[in-house]
């Protein structure tokens, strides 16, 4: 059995006291407030240890269940040649395991060192990694990183347009040249310049692997002023993203093109979530750092043909669903995915996981029972954004949290254990690397401004969601009652 240790500890943002940097890992000095409570330890029976450490001590911990592979997707046509996508599957692509407990193939065309020449594939125009060549990079064999996590730090990043989506992965090692970064999703418009800040002050503007999980704008959007207007401030190493085209200009003027400029001028890789769940070209287990892995999902709903037009209100099912593992923790992220029962159909060992962030920003087109219950998580993250700065939150923002979802959570293993980046600001998710217990903290919340100024906002930074100011007495405009009151029924 297990014991992870979770609580809230009071941070301040190292944007304004300053940080201890060690070994090329960013922490706070001012990290010292014990944890508010503990988690009940859980029993499992397999142990997950997706990398076999050479250097660090064993965990001598149990760990949830992992997953077992998903079953491949067919594709229904294949890939358009004029299309920025992935290529079909040919005998010289690189396989690897679909879940970290697997064993690795071992494919004869595979390089095994960084050194190694590239695998060939047909040159048909399709853009792919560098000179149309796959790099199998990713892979149990070629990791991202070879470094071992001294620091691993998860951040919810606080958002400022509508609802919003950013979060920050690092894993910092004895050398800043084997530290690993990991983005997945940007933002809005608006949100773009608070991720430029995230990368500068945690990343030093270095990002080994971006998941962009669907076409929605609060996903996408940002990333014109994340990488401020070209390809040469924030470097970005390795793609992956939903394979499709998006409906709208704006996919077009603020992802798209950044996206394959990445590609064409700094030689990003790239691969797409269905390439992905049927380890083709990429895998659906990447292998990010010693111990550190990113499981992608078959949600069944993943797009095959690349040149397919996505309009606005099938986007979010495209998400791409996954779940980090690192050692004996894990956390489950899934975009905006709302058929989550095709989720379900598709990975019945789901494991059980720590974390869950909310889907869909705690909509309750996400958060299902069916999905809590197979979960199981002990915390839960939300990431959302007031629209406004007043006490009276606009009417667009009220279903993100939605009540219906947030009794789900109540109801479920995490209970009150509901953590929101609207009132607690950026999320930082710490693991301890030695035994993989974790705490959660806010940051501040710097765009939601209560209207009553007598309400001390720096403390709603160490507070679950239940016990805000927001959630108890802020009336929500479209409905007349609090938060509270809709989720009680009242």
């Amino acid at each position: 059995m297990k014991k992870k240790i979770i609580g809230i500890m009071s941070l301040t943002a190292c944007l304004l006291t300053g940080c201890t940097i060690s070994g090329g890992s960013t922490s706070s000095s001012t990290n010292t407030s014990s944890p508010v409570h503990t988690s009940s330890p859980k029993e499992t029976s397999v142990s997950s240890s997706p990398i076999s450490p050479t250097s660090s001590s064993p965990s001598t911990s149990s760990s949830r269940p992992t997953s077992t592979p998903s079953s491949p997707i067919s594709p229904s046509s294949p890939s358009s040649p004029t299309s920025p996508s992935s290529s079909p599957s040919s005998p010289s692509s690189p396989s690897s395991p679909s879940s970290p407990s697997s064993s690795p193939s071992s494919p004869s065309s595979s390089p095994s060192s960084p050194s190694s020449s590239p695998t060939s594939v047909p040159d048909d125009g399709i853009m792919r990694s560098r000179d149309n060549k796959v790099y199998p990079i990713g892979t149990k064999d070629r990791p991202f990183s070879t470094g071992v996590c001294t620091s691993l730090n998860i951040y919810i990043l606080e958002m400022n347009k509508k609802y919003g989506d950013s979060i920050l992965v690092k894993c910092g090692t004895a050398s800043k040249a084997t530290d690993f970064t990991m983005l997945i999703d940007v933002g809005d418009i608006g949100d773009g310049n608070n991720v430029k800040t995230a990368l500068k002050t945690y990343a030093n503007n270095e990002i080994d692997f971006a998941v962009f999980t669907h076409g929605h704008a609060d996903h996408i959007n940002g990333f014109k002023n994340t990488v401020s207007s070209g390809v040469d401030t924030v470097t970005i190493k390795n793609f992956l993203d939903f394979g499709y085209k998006y409906s709208t200009g704006s996919y077009v003027t603020y992802y798209e093109s950044y996206r394959d400029r990445y590609i064409k001028e700094k030689n990003a890789n790239y691969c797409t979530a269905i390439d992905a769940v049927n380890n083709r070209v990429c895998s659906s287990t990447y292998y990010l750092a010693q111990d550190l892995t990113f499981e992608v999902l078959n949600t069944g709903e993943y797009i095959t043909d690349p040149a397919t037009v996505v309009e606005n209100e099938g986007a979010n099912d495209t998400s791409i669903a996954g779940i980090l593992h690192y050692k004996d923790f894990s956390i489950f992220l899934s975009g905006d995915l709302d058929k989550e029962d095709s989720l379900l159909r598709n990975n019945p060992d789901l494991p059980q996981v720590d974390v869950m962030k909310g889907g869909h920003h705690g909509s309750d087109t996400s958060n299902s029972v069916a999905l809590l219950n197979k979960l199981k998580p002990d915390n839960i993250v939300i990431s959302a954004a007031a629209v406004n700065i007043g006490g009276n939150i606009d009417g667009r923002a009220n279903d993100h949290p939605n009540p219906v979802a947030i009794k789900n959570m109540l109801n479920s293993t995490a209970g009150d254990n509901i953590y929101c980046n609207m009132t607690m600001g950026t999320i930082d998710i710490n693991v301890n690397p030695s035994n993989s217990t974790y705490t959660i903290s806010g940051l501040g919340a710097k765009r939601l401004v209560y209207e009553d100024t007598s309400i001390d906002q720096s403390l709603e930074a160490n507070k679950k969601l239940i016990d805000t100011y927001f959630y108890n007495s802020v009336v929500i405009t479209k409905y007349g009652k609090t938060l509270k009151d809709l989720v009680e029924g009242n």
